[in-house]
């Protein structure tokens, strides 16, 4: 009686555990397409702050070289 109630018990166990991995493996698939999603908006907004510096220096040497004191 305990061989089988063992095997059932067993059984059930692998049952149980293969479920649950495919459960999660489904329920992973829509953060990794999030993850991605926002690694590509991290990637854009990085660019445009890159842009954005550049300007932002090009701006003020000029302006610093536009208002500088004459010696």
């Amino acid at each position: 009686m305990g061989v089988v109630t063992a095997s059932v018990a067993s059984w059930l166990v692998e049952q149980v555990s293969s479920g649950a991995a495919a459960a999660a493996t489904v329920a992973e698939e829509p953060m990794k397409q999030e993850i991605r999603r926002l690694a590509e908006q991290v990637e854009r907004l990085s660019a445009l702050l890159e842009n954005a510096d550049g300007e932002l220096r090009g701006g003020v040497v000029g302006a610093r070289g536009d208002h500088s004191p004459s010696p």
